[in-house]
């Protein structure tokens, strides 16, 4: 074991060599024709001025090397840090190279806080990975090289600010390769931030950008969890050849930023709970093209487009076939917005499918099936291109039987819904306040529910048939619950029927009203005997009902008018022929 504190070494082909534990704090090491530290085992570099016409640290298989703050210089051609086990760099420490770090395939490499500046033309990256690397933070910028080079390694990076400042790519990860990026800053000023020929993922705070070229061009996987993905003047965000799943995170176009995400050669989108945002002066912005790519699916996602720029496009779809469900489009250009742009592709809009569109909307193209089930369409000032049957302009190839057009206002917004809808209203009921035999109107409550194109039309009828087109009472507006009361004098039977927006009907259970305002008949009264007599007389009467029946009967000596409450009845049940006797 060594500790050197406060030390100048001064080595010719060697500074210092370890097999042991080694400490160096607040010391300088050189070495003027060979390494300035080779370490075997365990070595603590703390605050340490290293100078070497060769590699300045070499960190060996199994051993360990920790370097907190200090200066490290190598050659020009040589490596700042070499390790083959494992290495954790703290601290601010500065590095200058020809090659800033090399990492091994048996080497661990820690960054947590490295400052890289490469100011004159170097042909090597700064970071040569073919084993594990982590970075947790530092800066590093170069003007002519890369920053990372990751050959068949893994990178991890959570922290940290990488910036290409000229002709070089931030990070290029080969294939057999993996990238983990959580957080950081990647940016490249004139190149794509990220050539990606393996596994790439970006998650959480990560922010990746690129001032004149894509940010990412993916050529194999691209898995965007989170984080920020930012393309700036007349480049992409995201090339894709290959295949993209984003599952949240914000693409984000700003300045003259031309187009989200550009998808092409066959690859493959899978797309839910992401944002795509504009900010952007370019003339003519697309939040996605879809360019001769497989089946794309885009779930859940908003696209929100400001430009100031001529033309908005949220989606363009050439060669492609496109399946998009909850969709959100909001487009607002100073000139011409498109939601959906399909030029030769085939597009389906899926359940409960939202696209809202501001100033000129457009949806053009030839789309086949365009809904499944239950499209919107929401225009805030906007105007819908196309017929009362047909919304999208172009070619509507299958368009079902139960399609529907419809426009609402809803405030200062115009609600216009392109769908189809297959399911009749439901929960429809009818109800009546009195159930039994009255002879006062009875009033009648029908009710019913439709989620999808909503309810347009109703009608009481005597017939469970469909009523026909003139018996349909219709609504100001399609309702999504509605409840409407009739009165009925007279004795009969009643359906309630409804009907959505896009003509399918339901009928209510039948409900028998049951209404008298009638008095029975009094058909005939004998006596028996007839003329005078000394025995008891009978008396019968005999009354008539045919509706609610005669349920009861007095015999009086003095006269009153019969009603409900007055009388001492006898009462019987119902019957529409009553016949009574009494002995007097």
């Amino acid at each position: 074991n060594i500790n050197i504190d406060t030390v100048t070494l001064n080595g010719v082909a060697l500074g210092i060599s370890n097999d042991g534990t080694l400490s160096v704090t607040n010391s300088e090491v050189n070495a003027t024709s060979g390494d300035a530290i080779n370490n075997a085992k365990v070595a603590n570099i703390k605050n340490v001025t290293i100078n070497a016409s060769n590699n300045g640290v070499n960190t060996q298989n199994n051993a360990k090397t920790t370097i907190s703050g200090g200066t490290i210089k190598a050659g020009t051609d040589f490596i700042g840090i070499n390790n083959n086990g494992i290495v954790e760099v703290k601290e601010n420490t500065i590095i200058d190279a020809g090659k800033t770090f090399v990492n091994e395939e048996t080497g661990t490499l820690k960054i947590y806080e490295a400052i890289v500046n490469y100011i004159i033309p170097k042909s090597y990256p700064i970071i040569q990975n073919k084993g594990n690397l982590e970075i947790h933070g530092g800066e590093y910028v170069s003007e002519c090289t890369n920053i990372i080079l990751n050959e068949n390694g893994n990178v991890v990076i959570t922290g940290g600010k990488l910036t290409t400042t000229d002709s070089a790519n931030t990070i290029i990860n080969k294939n057999d390769s993996s990238v983990k990026i959580s957080g950081g800053i990647i940016q490249a000023d004139m190149f794509e931030a990220i050539i990606n020929e393996g596994t790439l993922e970006i998650s959480k705070d990560a922010f990746v950008n690129s001032d004149n070229s894509e940010t990412i061009m993916n050529r194999n996987s691209l898995a965007i969890s989170g984080g920020t993905i930012c393309g700036n003047n007349t480049s992409s965000a995201i090339k894709n050849e290959n295949s993209l799943i984003m599952t949240g995170g914000t693409i984000l176009l700003k300045d003259y930023g031309k187009c989200g995400i550009n998808s092409d050669r066959g690859s493959i989108i899978d797309i839910s709970g992401a944002k795509i945002k504009t900010e952007s002066a370019q003339s003519s912005v697309i939040a996605i093209c879809l360019n001769n790519t497989k089946t794309s699916f885009i779930d859940n996602t908003t696209i929100d487009l400001i430009t100031a720029g001529n033309k908005a496009v949220g989606i363009e779809v050439l060669q492609s076939e496109l399946i998009a469900t909850d969709l959100i489009i909001d487009v607002d250009s100073a000139n011409e917005g498109t939601a959906i742009l399909n030029r030769s592709g085939d597009v389906t809009l899926g359940v409960d499918n939202s696209v809202i569109v501001t100033d000129m909307p457009r949806l053009e193209g030839k789309t086949s099936g365009y809904v499944s089930k239950g499209g919107k369409f929401n225009f805030y000032d906007g105007m819908l291109i196309g017929s009362e049957n047909k919304a999208l302009s172009g070619d509507v190839t299958n368009k079902p039987e139960s399609s529907f057009v419809k426009t609402e206002m809803s405030g200062d917004k115009e609600v216009v819904t392109l769908g189809i809808d297959l399911d009749a209203p439901k929960n429809v009921t009818l109800v009546a306040d009195i159930t039994g035999w009255s002879n006062t109107e009875v009033t009648l409550t029908g009710s019913a529910e439709d989620d999808n194109s909503k309810i347009i039309a109703y009608a009481f009828s005597t017939s469970g048939t469909k009523p026909l087109d003139s018996e349909w009472e219709q609504l100001d507006k399609p309702e999504s619950q509605i409840t409407k009361t009739k009165k009925y004098a007279e004795n009969t039977s009643i359906y309630f029927h409804v009907k959505d927006f896009a003509g399918n009907t339901a009928v209510s259970n039948k409900v028998q009203v049951k209404y008298d305002n009638a008095a029975p008949t009094i058909t005939k009264i004998q006596k028996n005997p007839l003329g005078w007599t000394n025995t008891d007389v009978t008396l019968t009467l005999t009354a008539t009902d045919d509706l609610s029946g005669v349920a009861g009967y007095e015999f009086t000596t003095t006269y009153h008018e019969p009603t409900k409450e007055a009388g001492n009845y006898t009462y019987v049940s119902p019957t529409t022929e009553l016949t009574a006797t009494t002995i007097v």
